[in-house]
């Protein structure tokens, strides 16, 4: 397999108004919940921290516009070097100041709201339609981390054969030889994946079956193109294999899903999605929401 740009998700925060005494850890959403209740308005310190037992030769942090002041990476400032993904999603190149062992990420910005949004959320006789207009002049949001790395973790099974659960991760080697994708090193990743392996055959007349779930595949077979799954399971690869060992490879494209959530939910898998399920705002107290678990809850794909 060769190396791909792999994701790790830091959405656990601590936040401090002056730059020195830190909150303990908690979800993004529970700092920004607690920040509105409070109606705060000022600096804001985010610490994002994360575990590297082997430093990528590429590492960068993606980070959205917050009214943002300064970033470092344990006290190095970073500066920014452009947008990925979206208009306001900006790219900071963190790689030289990545150390083996504990790395802490400061997010320095501007936590500035109006009273038009105190008024829609807290105010009296508020309509649900007033509500639905609501955009938040700061919000406080993850960070995500892209990379030449593998992820660990401490993963189990979740609630049914196609949810795997998790916590503790930590940046590794990208591994070169993989079973599933998941507990193997890329529990975050979107994008395409190629794998390849060798398998043979006697009778050249065959099916490629896959009873799993997936995105996208295309299929090579002794290098020559034989396909693409989308919607079927099944591709007939007679015309493509030759008696004895062929090399089968397949392209993966994978979803946003495993990577952008919900990941914390008590369902583990929500089939259909909305801005509730990740703000779950007016539930969170003490930092912690009845709705929202510690854990990860990723997707299985096909491997």
């Amino acid at each position: 397999m060769e190396p791909v740009d792999n994701y790790l998700l830091l959405d656990k925060v601590q936040y401090s108004k002056e730059g020195k005494n830190y909150s303990n850890p908690m979800s993004y959403m529970a700092v920004f919940s607690q920040l509105l209740q409070e109606r705060y308005q000022g600096d804001l310190y985010l610490k994002y921290s994360f575990e590297v037992n082997s430093i990528p030769s590429k590492l960068v942090a993606l980070v959205e516009d917050l009214h943002n002041k300064e970033l470092t990476l344990n006290g190095i400032k970073i500066e920014k070097s452009g947008t990925e993904l979206e208009k306001d999603l900006w790219v900071y190149n963190v790689q030289k100041a990545c150390k083996i062992g504990t790395n802490e990420l400061i997010l320095h910005i501007k936590f500035i709201q109006n009273e038009d949004v105190y008024h829609a959320l807290f105010g009296e006789n508020v309509t649900e339609t007033l509500k639905n207009c609501l955009a938040y002049p700061t919000t406080i949001e993850a960070i995500y981390l892209k990379g030449d790395f593998g992820v660990k973790g401490d993963f189990q099974d979740g609630s049914d054969k196609n949810i795997v659960i998790a916590n503790k991760f930590a940046i590794i080697k990208q591994p070169k030889h993989i079973k599933e994708l998941i507990k193997d090193g890329f529990p975050f990743f979107k994008g395409d994946i190629t794998l390849t392996q060798k398998i043979t055959v006697d009778d050249t007349a065959a099916k490629l079956v896959i009873d799993k779930r997936f995105h996208l595949i295309e299929v090579k077979v002794n290098g020559k193109y034989a396909g693409k799954m989308l919607f079927d399971s099944e591709l007939d690869l007679t015309g493509y294999l030759i008696k004895g060992e062929n090399e089968i490879e397949l392209t993966l494209t994978v979803g946003n899903r495993n990577l952008l959530g919900p990941l914390h939910t008590l369902e583990q898998e929500n089939l259909g999605v909305d801005p509730i399920i990740f703000e779950r705002l007016g539930t969170w107290e003490n930092g912690r929401s009845k709705y929202i678990k510690d854990y990860y809850a990723f997707v299985r794909t096909i491997i």
